[in-house]
């Protein structure tokens, strides 16, 4: 099966001065994909030139995620930017993660599914599927606000890649919000957590073989490794993570 993983564990400064050698560190922990913030990466390198540093590598792009606050207020220009580069980079995924935060009321509500309805037209016009991205805050409360997220947008316009770290952060089943949202699910975040600490696959409390068997046979979804914090120890821990899913079958 075909995973990524998240540039996210390379520090910033990498990502400015040897992209390349997080490419091939990719490669070598034996991911087939790359996942990097719209933020990291538009501005540094034409979707021509970084295709072909990705192809030197035998890496597939997994997906563009881009930041809301860049067009949550209905600036469109630059989500039709990244998905400008998202679609010249051959990827099937542009992600978003929503602002940061509970108690948004129903007004705030509705103009966020507004703004995701019509970037996910943007996309679908594209040939990308857009996903919503959840963190911590739309866990708890028994998944109150990404509920409410998904009713008031168009499954045809927004799936979701449900970030399992964040799902047990928020002291939620793993494997019950996997099953309860299963629908709307493309894509994972594969991620693992232990004492409010993110850490490498199988080393935290996710239910990780739980998981797996909540979505045997269920569909097709694209699986990313994502740990949230820069390691200097980055490629250590892409190994570790990545041996830890085959031996779950991955």
């Amino acid at each position: 099966m075909d995973i990524g993983i998240n540039s996210n564990l390379w520090p910033e400064e990498v990502h400015r001065q040897e992209m390349p050698r997080i490419l091939a560190e990719m490669a070598q922990a034996g991911f087939a994909g790359i996942e990097i913030g719209s933020h990291r990466v538009m501005d540094l390198y034409s979707p021509e030139v970084f295709l072909g540093m990705c192809a030197r590598e035998g890496l597939q792009v997994s997906g563009i995620h881009t930041p809301i606050r860049r067009y949550d207020e209905g600036d469109l220009d630059y989500a039709k930017r990244a998905a400008d580069y998202s679609q010249a980079l051959e990827t099937k995924f542009m992600l978003v993660s929503g602002r940061e935060g509970t108690g948004k009321t129903q007004d705030e509500y509705q103009a966020i599914a507004e703004v995701l309805n019509q970037v996910g037209e943007i996309c679908r016009e594209r040939g990308l599927t857009y996903l919503y991205h959840n963190h911590w805050f739309e866990i708890v409360d028994d998944t109150a606000e990404l509920q409410t997220l998904c009713d008031l947008t168009d499954p045809n316009l927004v799936s979701l890649c449900l970030d399992i770290g964040w799902v047990e952060r928020a002291n939620a089943s793993v494997v019950t919000v996997t099953k309860e949202f299963l629908d709307r699910i493309a894509y994972f975040h594969l991620k693992d957590t232990k004492d409010e600490k993110f850490v490498s696959l199988g080393d935290g409390t996710v239910d990780l073989p739980g998981w797996l068997a909540a979505i045997q046979g269920k569909g097709e979804f694209y699986l990313t490794y994502e740990r949230d914090e820069f390691l200097p120890t980055a490629l250590e821990s892409a190994q570790k993570s990545r041996n830890y899913l085959r031996s779950l079958g991955l």
